[in-house]
C-alpha cells in the first residue's frame, strides 16, 4: 500500500454532476476493493444503485479502497458493504456518499447535499446495508422473510432484536434515503430482502410487541419503533407528495421531531436532511459555512414558520448561558440581556433539534383545537436580521399565578409521595373551593392563595372547567381524550362514550370521592403508605381515581396550571412565570405563552417590545374559536380586527415581534 498515493478528487464538471463508483470484480486478493470514479450528469441515463448505510461501531476511516491507482480510506462498515455488493464477474455501478463526495471540500459537500434528493430518487434502487454476514444476521433475515409470509402464526423472535438494533435505523440521513427511493432492498451480508416484505414483517412485529410485558424480552425488540417509523414516513411522503403544492408543510412537521432523535456527526444535517422532503416557495441550499443556529433559523424562516412555532414551543431548552446573561440573585432567573446578533443565538420561534440542548419534546395536548384556525396567518421574517420574526395576532391575557413547579419529582413514581400528593390536592381544592368575588383587583400570588376573583369566564361548573383544563379539553375538543384513554382502569367506563362530558364526569367523580376527600380510598392509601402500613385493595371506583392521579402526575410534573387576569384557567409548560403573556397568532390552532424580552442586544432598536416564545398552552374558553365566533362578548371586546388585501376573512389586528 505504500506505493499508492492518497486519492485526490478531480473537480466536478458542473453543479448537476455527481461521481459514480464503478466497483470492479474481486481481484486475486479477495479482501481488496478496486474501482474508479466517473463523473455523471444526473439527467443522463445510468443504471446506478445508491447505498444507504451507517458508519457503525467503528467510524474511523482506516480501510482502503483503490481508485484510479490511488488509495482512499473509508469506514469499516462501508468497506464491508462494498465487499458484499461487488459482483464476482462484472463491474457494479454504485453511489456512496463517503466515496463519491469529496468530504474535505465544504463547498462541494454543500452543493452535493443540496441535490441528494435527486441522487436517491434517480437511482434504480437503494441498497440498505445493515450489518456483516453472520449466523445471527442470516437467522434474522430468514425470520423476517418467514414473518412476512406467515404473519399470523409468529410471535417475536430474538433474532428480530439483533436486526433492528443496527445503527442504520437511527441515522439522520436514512429518513431521506428511504422516503425518496424508487425501490429498496435490505441487506445483511449477502442476504437480501425486498423492502415491501420487510415492512410487512415490521407491521406484524409492531402489533406483537404490544403483547410483550415490560422487561428484558420487551427491550430486545424496542428497535421496531424507529424501524416502523421509517415505513410510516415513506408511506406518508408518497401520499403528501401527490399534493405537494398545497401541503408542503406536512412532511416537515412529520419528520422534524424524528430528526432530533437520530444520530449524526454534524448537527446541521438535522435540517439539511429534511430539505429534499418538503417544498417551499423560498428554497434553501445546504451551507456548511453557517453555524448550527443559523442553519436551523434559516430553515424555519423558509419552511412554514406558522407551524414550526408549535414545535419550537414544545422544546424543553437548556439555558444558553453564553448568550443569555442571568441575574442569579433573582429567583426567576430573568435574563439581563439577550444577544440576538450572536451567530450562535437560536431564536425562541425556531425548534431546537439538537438532543444535547433539548431536554425533551413534550406536550399534553392531543385535541383538535381551533383558537385562530381559519384566520389568515402572516409570519414575516425580518429582511436583514435573521433572528427576528414578525407575526400577526394579539396579546390576549396575562398570567398572574401558576401552580407549583415539581422539578424534583419523577412521574408516575411521585403519585404516592405525600409531599407531591397533598400539594396537588391543596392546589386543586384552592381552585375548586375559593369564593368568587367579581371585580376584585388581581395580585401576583401563589395558586394556593388565589385572590377573590372570577375564575370561570364560561358558565360551566368550576370543577368541569378544571377537569377540562387538566385533560386538554376532554368533552370539548375532538381527540383530547387520547392520553387518558390509554389508562387501562378506565375500561370499566366503556358504557360511556370515551371523550364525552359524561365520561369525564364519571372519572372526576371517582377522583373527587377517593383522592380529594380525606375519607377516600386513595387518600387513605397515601397516608397509610407513608406510615409503612398496608392498605386494603382499591375498589373499581378507587382504581379509576388512582388512574386519574397517575395521569395528573404525568401532566403536572412537566406542566403547570395557571390563572390569568381575566379569570381563565390554563395549562402550559412548567417554564411559565407570572406576568408572562397569553398570545393568539392568526392561523394557529393553539394560544402561546410568550415572555417580554426586557433587554435585547440589537441594532437600531429593531427588537423593541419583542417577546420570546415559551410554548403552546391550553386556555379554557377560547380553544374552539370562541374569539372569532363570539367577538362581541365582553371578554373579547378589547381585541381589534382587520381584513388585509387578499384575505377572505377578518383576522386579529396587530404585529408581534418574536426573537
Amino acid at each position: 500500500m505504500g506505493d499508492f498515493n492518497s486519492f485526490k478528487y478531480l473537480p466536478l464538471p458542473g453543479p448537476n454532476y455527481i461521481r459514480l463508483l464503478h466497483l470492479e470484480p474481486a481481484s486475486n486478493n479477495p479482501a481488496e476493493l478496486r474501482g474508479y470514479l466517473k463523473a455523471h450528469e444526473l439527467n443522463a441515463q445510468s443504471e446506478y444503485e445508491a447505498i444507504s448505510y451507517a458508519w457503525g461501531d467503528y467510524p474511523e476511516s482506516n480501510r482502503p479502497i483503490f481508485l484510479n491507482n490511488q488509495v482512499l480510506k473509508i469506514t469499516f462498515n462501508l468497506y464491508a458493504a462494498l465487499m458484499a455488493y461487488s459482483y464476482p464477474d462484472r463491474t457494479r455501478i454504485l453511489w456512496a456518499d463517503a466515496v463519491c463526495i469529496n468530504q474535505a471540500d465544504t463547498a462541494e459537500k454543500s452543493q452535493q447535499v443540496a441535490i441528494m434528493s435527486h441522487i436517491y430518487s434517480k437511482a434504480k434502487s437503494v441498497q440498505i446495508w445493515l450489518t456483516l454476514a453472520s449466523k445471527a444476521a442470516t437467522d434474522a433475515m430468514n425470520f423476517m422473510r418467514s414473518l412476512s409470509l406467515q404473519a399470523e402464526s409468529f410471535g417475536i423472535s430474538a433474532e428480530a432484536g439483533f436486526l433492528l438494533s443496527r445503527s442504520w435505523f437511527n441515522r439522520v440521513w436514512v429518513v431521506q434515503e428511504v422516503t425518496l427511493a424508487k425501490k429498496l432492498e435490505v441487506s445483511c451480508g449477502h442476504s437480501t430482502m425486498d423492502w415491501t416484505n420487510f415492512a410487512r414483517a415490521l407491521e406484524v412485529l409492531r402489533g406483537a410487541i404490544r403483547q410483550v410485558p415490560q422487561g428484558e424480552a420487551r427491550s430486545k425488540v424496542e428497535g421496531v419503533k424507529p424501524a416502523w417509523e421509517l415505513v410510516r414516513l415513506r408511506d406518508a411522503f408518497r401520499l403528501i407528495d401527490r399534493h405537494s403544492t398545497r401541503h408542503h408543510h406536512l412532511m416537515t412537521n412529520l419528520v422534524g421531531r424524528q430528526m432530533s432523535n437520530k444520530a449524526c456527526t454534524d448537527d446541521r444535517d438535522r435540517v439539511y436532511a429534511m430539505l429534499a422532503m418538503t417544498n417551499s416557495p423560498y428554497s434553501m441550499s445546504p451551507d456548511y459555512g453557517r453555524t448550527v443556529a443559523e442553519a436551523y433559523t434559516e430553515f424555519t424562516r423558509r419552511y412554514s414558520p406558522n407551524t414550526q412555532i408549535y414545535w419550537a414551543g414544545l422544546c424543553r431548552r437548556k439555558l444558553r448561558s453564553s448568550l443569555e446573561s442571568t441575574d442569579t440573585s433573582n429567583k426567576t432567573d430573568t435574563p439581563l440581556h439577550i444577544d440576538i446578533m450572536n451567530r450562535d443565538y437560536l431564536p425562541s420561534w425556531v425548534p431546537e433539534f439538537r438532543p444535547s440542548l433539548n431536554l425533551a419534546w413534550a406536550s399534553p395536548f392531543t385535541g383538535t383545537y381551533r383558537v385562530a384556525k381559519g384566520a389568515p396567518f402572516h409570519f414575516s421574517p425580518h429582511p436583514t436580521v435573521r433572528n427576528i420574526m414578525y407575526a400577526t395576532g394579539a396579546i390576549f391575557d396575562t398570567i398572574v399565578t401558576a401552580s407549583w413547579e415539581y422539578k424534583a419529582y419523577s412521574p408516575p413514581l411521585c403519585m404516592y409521595d405525600p409531599g407531591f400528593y397533598f400539594s396537588v390536592i391543596d392546589q386543586l381544592q384552592a381552585i375548586l373551593c375559593f369564593p368568587i368575588n367579581f371585580g376584585t383587583r388581581v395580585e401576583v400570588v401563589k395558586l394556593d392563595q388565589i385572590p377573590e376573583q372570577q375564575i370561570q369566564p364560561t358558565s360551566e361548573p368550576r370543577w368541569l372547567i378544571l377537569a377540562k383544563t387538566l385533560t386538554g379539553g376532554v368533552g370539548d375538543c375532538f381527540g383530547a381524550e387520547f392520553l387518558l384513554s390509554r389508562y387501562s382502569m378506565f375500561v370499566t367506563l366503556n358504557h360511556l362514550e370515551p371523550g364525552s362530558v359524561p365520561w369525564l364526569n364519571a372519572i372526576w367523580d371517582c377522583f373527587a370521592r377517593h383522592c380529594l376527600a380525606p375519607t377516600g380510598e386513595v387518600f387513605q392509601h397515601v397516608i397509610l403508605n407513608s406510615l409503612g402500613v398496608g392498605s386494603r385493595p382499591l375498589s373499581e371506583d378507587g382504581k379509576i381515581a388512582d388512574g386519574f392521579l397517575g395521569y395528573l402526575a404525568n401532566i403536572l410534573v412537566p406542566n403547570r396550571l395557571f390563572i390569568t387576569t381575566k379569570g381563565h384557567i390554563g395549562l402550559a409548560s412548567r417554564d411559565i412565570r407570572s406576568m408572562d403573556l397569553v398570545t393568539v397568532f392568526n392561523g394557529c390552532h393553539m394560544p402561546y405563552v410568550v415572555r417580554p424580552a426586557r433587554k435585547v442586544k440589537c441594532k437600531n432598536d429593531l427588537a423593541k417590545g419583542a417577546v420570546q416564545v415559551i410554548g403552546p398552552c391550553y386556555l379554557h374558553g377560547i380553544m374552539n374559536g370562541e374569539i372569532f365566533k363570539d367577538r362581541h362578548a365582553p371578554q373579547f371586546s378589547k381585541l381589534r380586527w382587520t381584513r388585509r388585501d387578499g384575505d377572505p376573512v377578518d383576522s386579529l389586528k396587530g404585529w408581534i415581534t418574536l426573537i
